[in-house]
């Protein structure tokens, strides 16, 4: 079966958003500050897309929390465990969260979600996003149930609590990363997964879209005091670029670079924000000047790129090798 490259081009984008976002935060460099916003929804959008699609050929309980296990786990310990003894070393302290045991929940990829409620620890890879996409895999099997049961019903009430989510007073948590609004951007790439595997999204689908991405664009209030404006300038950012590239054929080539960047794209969310943080503080007075900041991203963008390789063919190293010797003593044991 031919590979569909949009989820790939789209899981680069809207890592490519996010990084520049956090890079934007420190330095303006004349981007969006909802940048970062409209990746999150994009990721979680694709994220119920695709697991949907995965669901339906391979069902099972058992089976989609393995799945799920081994693609966040594995590579969010080795990723915290190596930064951690960078940063442990490079300030010669490796007690910086206070109690040790507060590290299980960098482990568990919980600490920069709890950071909203001021519970501090061992943070120092991913973000509150982690576990929030571990909340989206735990509720999956019950969301599937819902939509093959009565999908439209179930998308009034999860709207219902994403308004309500959206506009009420939270002095915590961004709305982003809270709860309902979570839910329902996952459910509706969910829903558009649904809607695709009975009705083929048309080409002449994208030419609306587009117009709706411009007005949009064009009126960056609506983006800035409508969460809900955020949502479908994201999500028809989504279809455009999934009915798009799926009709696009790349070479060779291109093709294995984009879909190894979107191999990595896990490995960058973790490790971007700290390699940021750290050349931001390391080079700051250096580039002063717009053209100093970009130039400033490009490298770090690169080592973005590097570290995340780095961690990604360690944790694939150790995973394969592991399972090697699962299956030789599995072996073993079945022949004594």
């Amino acid at each position: 079966m031919q590979r569909n490259i949009s989820f790939d081009v789209i899981r680069v984008c809207a890592i490519l958003m996010i990084v520049v976002y956090h890079y934007n935060v420190i330095f303006s460099v004349g981007f969006s500050n909802h940048f970062g916003s409209i990746g999150n929804i994009i990721f979680f959008t694709l994220s119920g897309f695709l697991i949907t699609m995965s669901y339906k050929r391979h069902p099972g309980i058992k089976t989609f929390y393995k799945k799920r296990y081994m693609s966040i786990f594995p590579l969010l310990i080795v990723t915290f465990i190596i930064f951690y003894f960078l940063h442990s070393l490079r300030i010669r302290n490796f007690f910086y969260g206070g109690n040790f045991s507060k590290i299980i929940l960098s482990l568990l990829g919980f600490d920069g979600y709890l950071l909203f409620y001021g519970v501090s620890g061992y943070y120092i890879t991913g973000e509150w996003f982690t576990m929030a996409i571990l909340y989206t895999y735990l509720i999956f099997p019950l969301l599937y149930k819902l939509m093959r049961k009565n999908v439209w019903l179930t998308t009034i009430v999860l709207f219902g609590l994403y308004m309500w989510d959206s506009f009420r007073t939270d002095p915590f948590v961004p709305q982003d990363a809270r709860i309902f609004i979570v839910t329902f951007v996952f459910w509706t790439g969910m829903v558009l997964e649904y809607i695709s595997e009975k009705h083929r999204y048309s080409l002449w689908l994208v030419i609306p879209l587009i117009a709706v991405i411009i007005y949009i664009r064009l009126n960056l209030s609506f983006i800035s005091i409508n969460p809900i404006f955020r949502y479908i300038y994201a999500v028809s950012i989504f279809l455009v670029m999934y009915i798009l590239f799926s009709r696009v054929h790349f070479n060779e080539k291109i093709t294995h670079g984009l879909v190894y960047l979107s191999n990595i794209c896990y490995a960058i969310y973790l490790v971007h924000h700290y390699i940021i943080y750290y050349m931001v503080n390391l080079y700051s007075e250096i580039y002063d000047t717009p053209l100093q900041r970009v130039v400033l991203f490009v490298l770090i963008l690169i080592i973005v790129v590097l570290a995340a390789s780095i961690v990604y063919k360690i944790t694939n190293d150790i995973v394969g090798f592991l399972t090697g010797l699962f299956k030789k003593r599995k072996k073993i044991e079945n022949n004594a």
